[in-house]
């Protein structure tokens, strides 16, 4: 027995420390994300009406109070309030001591880090410590993943309450474990109060529930779904008040995103208004993992499903299940893997078992080979292309040059306004200069809000009016002039990657603008 097998509770702790240190400490170095300052925003809101509520009940219960509080700016906000909920908890517990901005983000850094130590202990469980480590080492390797960990938005919380949920049914069958249905329908109501997708859930573990043991998981999905459906209601108040509205609006926005928010992706060289080939989630989840750690998760899938490994049937399973989600023909597809992003930490458990299963062929150096080869060339790009993980591109497609080549959107969310390009913009620009932001400006003036960029810069939505522009390089939003400027121009800043630029500030005079909007 290895030390990981005799210590599995020790190691666990030590995983989740090392990767909140990890994560913690680089918290506010990526850019805030277009999708944020909504979220921000709200969970101010929220945290508001909870003193309301406390000190005025009667009108904090109101229901034009509960829905000024709950749905303001809807469009840009239209998920229902769980992780919104945990980052107001963690920014009134940690502001004063780390920031405005870790402290909404330290919510998403903390469930990653209880990811990385629950793949862990599920994988060691089923499949022995090696398989554990491997199994975390993966997930926390990846760098998309990673960068995801920084930011206050619904990609962490997503996989982490779903892979929860997923281990808490394993271990209700497997393990016989008395509360495990209940506590599946805890995380299932998380992730359901989470994003619509989290609502999916419990679809492929009550699949492979009913191929482990039928009558216990008939019997088991019922109390998961009381619970589950308790979690989301008592969580969400706007419910309280007008549920069959919420309910209706909510699915029917959630079905109908190419109606009203038809976002556009660029893939292999064309741009998609909203619907991309059926090849985009196979092609785009091989390009954005690790090559060491996508060869260990093939060659672990193929190994336990020989012989039907209930684990990695589950596993496999999950990740077939949102892929042929994601092939419907309404699915939204756009922000590269982000919306796909379940998958990737049940990839990981399956690279756990390749891990364990090549380790028990190799003895001496060989192991030491092993994990380098795995690992190695994973934690030397995230440390490269940080804080750009959200740009990352494997191996497989020649890195970030190599998707630019082949026609992969270079970035998308802006996260790349950050550090070098902030110090730039505050060394560099005139007083009172007006900067084209393309994106949304909002994420900027919150930088302004608390110092990180100049606010005597007057960040403007029409390039016309502008004398700067700040542009990501997110192929499948630009418009015609806008591309011709990035094109044409030469930048007074970039920050490149393998000589892709991943932003540039050029230098302009009057392209003609054509607004952006777009939701979550």
């Amino acid at each position: 027995m290895s030390w990981l097998d005799a210590h599995r509770g020790t190691a666990a702790w030590g995983l989740f420390a090392l990767t909140l240190a990890l994560v913690g400490l680089t918290l506010t170095d990526p850019g805030i994300t277009w999708d944020e300052p909504p979220y921000f925003g709200s969970s101010q809101l929220q945290l508001e009406w909870l003193g309301t509520l406390l000190t005025d009940s009667s009108a904090a219960l109101d229901r034009e109070a509960v829905f000024e509080a709950w749905d303001r700016d809807h469009y840009h906000n239209p998920h229902p309030p769980v992780y919104k909920e945990l980052m107001g908890l963690t920014w009134w517990a940690t502001h004063r001591a780390i920031g405005e901005l870790a402290g909404f983000r330290l919510a998403s850094a903390l469930l990653f880090a209880g990811m990385i130590a629950l793949a862990f202990r599920w994988a060691a469980a089923a499949w022995g410590g090696v398989a554990g480590l491997g199994a975390a080492l993966s997930i926390l390797l990846m760098p998309r993943l990673f960068g995801h960990a920084h930011l206050g938005a619904t990609e962490t919380p997503l996989m982490a309450f779903w892979l929860a949920a997923s281990a808490a049914g394993w271990w209700a069958i497997e393990r016989r474990g008395r509360h495990g249905w209940v506590l599946v329908g805890i995380a299932w109501g998380l992730a359901a109060g989470t994003k619509f997708t989290g609502l999916l859930t419990i679809v492929p573990l009550a699949a492979w529930g009913l191929w482990r043991d039928p009558r216990a998981t008939a019997r088991g999905v019922p109390v998961a779904a009381l619970a589950g459906a308790a979690v989301f209601f008592v969580l969400n108040p706007m419910l309280w008040f007008d549920p069959v509205f919420f309910i209706r609006r909510w699915i029917s926005e959630s079905l109908t995103r190419a109606d009203w928010a038809p976002i556009a992706t660029y893939y292999l060289g064309r741009v998609y208004q909203f619907s991309v080939p059926w090849h985009h989630v196979f092609v785009m989840t091989v390009a954005v993992v690790p090559l060491g750690i996508l060869a260990l998760a093939a060659g672990g899938a193929v190994a336990a499903l020989r012989r039907l490994d209930p684990l990695a049937v589950l596993a496999a399973g999950t990740v077939a299940f949102f892929w042929l989600t994601m092939l419907m023909p309404r699915a939204p597809h756009h922000d590269g893997a982000r919306l796909f992003i379940v998958v990737f930490p049940f990839l990981g458990m399956l690279a756990g078992h390749g891990l364990d299963r090549v380790w028990r062929l190799v003895r001496g150096w060989h192991r030491a080979a092993l994990l380098a080869l795995g690992f190695g060339p994973a934690a030397v790009q995230l440390a490269w292309i940080h804080p750009y993980e959200l740009a990352y591109y494997s191996e497989v497609v020649g890195s970030v040059r190599g998707a630019k080549a082949l026609g992969l959107e270079t970035t998308y969310w802006m996260d790349t306004y950050t550090g070098p390009t902030l110090a730039w913009m505050n060394e560099n620009l005139p007083p009172g200069a007006a900067v084209f932001v393309f994106g949304d400006r909002l994420g900027l003036e919150f930088q302004q809000g608390w110092g990180r960029l100049r606010s005597d810069l007057d960040l403007v939505v029409r390039p016309e009016e502008a004398g700067w522009a700040l542009v990501q390089m997110r192929q499948g939003m630009m418009y015609p002039a806008l591309a011709d400027l990035v094109r044409t121009a030469r930048p007074v800043h970039s920050v490149e990657l393998q000589g892709v630029p991943l932003v540039a500030i050029y230098p302009i005079g009057s392209p003609t603008p054509e607004p952006e909007d777009r939701p979550q």
